[in-house]
C-alpha cells in the first residue's frame, strides 16, 4: 500500500502528487520539468535496425589507482566480464607533437601493460586509449592539428605507441571545440586512417552536451562510434537540478541526429557522478530550489558514503528516469540502480549502439552496483 504525500518540487512551484513506496518517493506527475530548450522540439529521427552486439564501454581514469583519489581503484579491479570495451584515460599531445603520458615518470608502460593484461581475463574485450580530456591549455589540440609538421609528429608518435602496445582503438576526447574547428577533427581522423596502425582499429570520439557542430556528415565515414556525454546537464545556476533527465537526453540526441550524426554509431553515456547542493532553505527541497552555491561534483562512491546513514529521502522522477536525494540542507542529483537500469533499457529500446560508463572507477571496486545494474538489465532483456 503506497502512501500519498505532497512534496514541493520547485521553488515557489506547484505541488505534485507523489507515492511513497518502500521508503522512497515516486513522482507521478512531472509536467513542470522541461529541460529542452524553448520552441518546437527537433523531428524525432527514425530508429534504424541495429544487428550489432550492444556495446558496454567503460572509461577508466588512469589517476584513480592513487590513494589520493579517495577511492583507489586498480586496473585489475575492472570487471571485464561486464563490459565489451574499456577506454584508458588519458594521454595528451604536447605542443611539439610529442606525447604526455600524464604520469609522474611519463612512462607509457607503467600503466599500459597492466591495462592490456585485462585481455588475459577476457580475450574478447576491446581496449581503447583516450586522447585528450581536460587540458590546462585548451589551445594545444588545435595548434597541433593545424600545423602539418606538428600533426605529422603527433601521428607518428601515436602510430609507434599503438604498434608497441596494440590497443584496439583510439578515443578522441576533445571536449569543447569551437564550431569552426570541425575541419581539424576531419584532418586528424583522416591522417590517422592513412596510417597502417589505424586502418583496422576503432576510432571513436566523445561528444559533450555542449558540442556545437551543426553537421557531422563528413565525420561519419571516419568515426566508428560517437560517445555521447549525455549527463551533467547543468544550467550552472545555484539551483537544484537532475543530473541526466531523459527529456534532456532525447533533446541532445535528436539535435545531433538532425545534424547528420549517424544514429547507429551513437553510444549513450551514463555518468557515475552526481551534483551535491547546499539548500538555502531545507524546507524547499525539490527541483529548482535555491542553493547557497553551484553544485559540487561527487562520484557514485562518495555519494554512497554520504548517504550510508540511511536517513536520506530519495525521490524517483519516473518520467525522467532520474533520482535525487536530500537530508536537511544537503541535496544530491544522482543515479542509482533503478535510474541506471531504466536508462540502459531506454538505450537498448531506442536501438543505440550501446552505453558508455563514465567512469568505472567512480564506484567502489568491491561494490559496483551501477555497473551491475547495466549488466543485469541487459541479461534480463536477452533472456
Amino acid at each position: 500500500m503506497s502512501e500519498k504525500v505532497n512534496i514541493l518540487l520547485g521553488q515557489g512551484g506547484p505541488l505534485s502528487n507523489i507515492n511513497k513506496i518502500d521508503g522512497n518517493f515516486i513522482v507521478e506527475s512531472t509536467t513542470i520539468f522541461n529541460y529542452a530548450s524553448s520552441g518546437e522540439p527537433p523531428t524525432r529521427p527514425t530508429r534504424p535496425n541495429n544487428s550489432r552486439p550492444f556495446i558496454i564501454l567503460g572509461t577508466y581514469e588512469g589517476w584513480s589507482y592513487s590513494p589520493e583519489s579517495g577511492n583507489p581503484f586498480q586496473i585489475h579491479n575492472i570487471d571485464v566480464n561486464k563490459l565489451t570495451h574499456v577506454a584508458y584515460a588519458y594521454i595528451q599531445p604536447n605542443a611539439n607533437g610529442s606525447i604526455n603520458y600524464m604520469d609522474d615518470q611519463n612512462d607509457a608502460g607503467k600503466r599500459f601493460r597492466p591495462f592490456l593484461r585485462l585481455k588475459d581475463k577476457n580475450e574478447n574485450i576491446k581496449l581503447l586509449l583516450s586522447v585528450g580530456g581536460w587540458m590546462e591549455d585548451a589551445t594545444i589540440f588545435p595548434k597541433v592539428i593545424q600545423d602539418d609538421a606538428t600533426l605529422d609528429e603527433f601521428v607518428k608518435n601515436l602510430n609507434a605507441l599503438f604498434k608497441k602496445f596494440n590497443f584496439d582503438g583510439l578515443n578522441l576526447v576533445w571536449l569543447y571545440p569551437k564550431t569552426d574547428e570541425k575541419s581539424l577533427f576531419i584532418k586528424f581522423f583522416s591522417k590517422l586512417r592513412e596510417e597502417a596502425a589505424f586502418k583496422d582499429r576503432l576510432l571513436t570520439m566523445a561528444v559533450s552536451n555542449h558540442f556545437s557542430f551543426d553537421d557531422f556528415s563528413d565525420l561519419n565515414g571516419l568515426v566508428d562510434y560517437y560517445n555521447i556525454m549525455s549527463y551533467g546537464f547543468s544550467k550552472y545556476e545555484p539551483k537544484t537540478e537532475l543530473n541526466a533527465p531523459i527529456a534532456s537526453i532525447n533533446h541532445l540526441v535528436e539535435n545531433l541526429v538532425n545534424a547528420e550524426m549517424e544514429y547507429k554509431k551513437i553510444i549513450l553515456g551514463l555518468g557515475f557522478r552526481g551534483l551535491k547542493f547546499n539548500l538555502k532553505d531545507p524546507e524547499r527541497n525539490g527541483l529548482n530550489s535555491d542553493c547557497v552555491s553551484l553544485g559540487e561534483s561527487m562520484t557514485a562512491f562518495q555519494i554512497q558514503q554520504l548517504m550510508s546513514s540511511g536517513m536520506w529521502t530519495t525521490v524517483r522522477v519516473a518520467a525522467e528516469d532520474s533520482v535525487y536525494s536530500y537530508l536537511s540542507n544537503t541535496w544530491i542529483g544522482h543515479e542509482d540502480e533503478s535510474s541506471i537500469s531504466a536508462k540502459t533499457q531506454y538505450a537498448f529500446t531506442e536501438r543505440y549502439a550501446g552505453v558508455m560508463v563514465d567512469a568505472v572507477n567512480c564506484e567502489r571496486a568491491s561494490d559496483c552496483r551501477l555497473l551491475n545494474a547495466i549488466r543485469t538489465t541487459l541479461d534480463e532483456i536477452n533472456k
